[in-house]
């Protein structure tokens, strides 16, 4: 959604469940975290993690699924950017993998994620404690 030409493809149909599927995660995402129904603690992110995975393999397999069996001919079957089948075109991640081997850049990509997600969660207790801070005096 943030780079819009790595996400349109012809076919309008997946076009509109891609906007709404990811438009629909960031809005879940940010209530939970607005409305203290998730708490900003590292077992948070420790869960979250264990889903991330979960999903990454599902996703490392119908990459595989979809290459191997044929489904998708016409368009490039590229399930969270890491097809090994499909050249990279996100920003960064694209460039890494050009230049690493095929595992490291998997590796660098659970991690950059993992990353990414521990610092907007820092950042969201931050808030609340630089709130609270305020809201005592």
């Amino acid at each position: 959604m943030l780079y819009p030409s790595s996400v349109f493809t012809e076919n309008v149909i997946m076009n509109i469940q891609t906007m709404v599927n990811h438009g629909t995660m960031i809005s879940i995402g940010i209530y939970l975290l607005v409305s203290d129904y998730v708490k900003c603690e590292k077992h948070t992110l420790l869960e979250a993690c264990k889903v991330f995975i979960v999903c990454f393999l599902i996703a490392m397999v119908l990459n595989e699924i979809a290459y191997y069996s044929g489904i998708v001919n016409k368009d490039p079957f590229n399930m969270f950017y890491i097809s090994p089948y499909v050249k990279g075109n996100l920003p960064v991640f694209g460039a890494i993998q050009a230049i690493v081997p095929y595992p490291i850049s998997l590796i660098i990509y659970v991690l950059g994620f993992t990353v990414g997600s521990g610092i907007i969660l820092w950042l969201v207790k931050r808030k609340d404690d630089i709130n609270e801070y305020f809201s005592s005096r």
